[in-house]
């Protein structure tokens, strides 16, 4: 685990009923599950462009955390720029303007935003909730993934909150451990 982002990788997840400042989110399902559209769709969700020459933490190509985690941020400036530096700097960078901190930090911010529109196209969840470190970068990052989920997301569907984890960079971890407390009966 790297330090600065809390995590590896960008944590995803998505429910029927999720809390969102402290309410619990119940949604309809509204959206068929249309297998046809989806893979009318497939090239526009599909993360665009090149994670399938970009190689994952589990060493293999195709995977959403081999562009949008933040070792792959970091990985895709370094291939950019040649300096190496870490992703509290690279969003720093992007949001004083330096263009190939912009450009990467939106290719990965547009990639996980077009993985999302999949998932939500697909499952229809109450709310999307995002964790891990990167997921606390501020608008340099949010707006061009919720500018990519909203521009690909059929109406119906885009008013779905796109959130990042209440308790950050420690939610999976909070969750894992409450689902052992639950699992064991405390």
């Amino acid at each position: 685990m790297r330090p600065g982002w809390g995590g590896p990788w960008p944590g995803l997840h998505a429910a029927r009923g999720c809390r969102h400042r402290g309410r619990r989110l119940r949604r309809p399902q509204r959206a068929p599950l249309d297998r046809g559209q989806e893979r009318r769709r497939r090239d526009r969700t599909l993360p665009d462009p090149g994670a399938e020459t970009d190689r994952c933490a589990c060493g293999r190509f195709g995977h959403l955390e081999g562009i949008a985690a933040g070792p792959a941020i970091e990985r895709y400036y370094r291939y950019t720029t040649g300096e190496s530096t870490g992703g509290r700097e690279i969003m720093a960078r992007a949001e004083a303007g330096e263009e190939a901190a912009l450009s990467v930090v939106r290719r990965a911010a547009t990639a996980l935003g077009k993985a999302i529109t999949g998932l939500v196209s697909f499952i229809d969840p109450a709310c999307v909730v995002i964790g891990g470190g990167i997921a606390q970068a501020g608008a340099v990052w949010w707006d061009p993934l919720l500018k990519s989920c909203h521009d690909d997301l059929i109406e119906i569907q885009r008013d779905i909150p796109i959130v990042p984890a209440e308790l950050g960079p420690t939610a999976a971890i909070a969750g894992a451990a409450r689902a052992v407390f639950d699992a064991v009966g405390r």
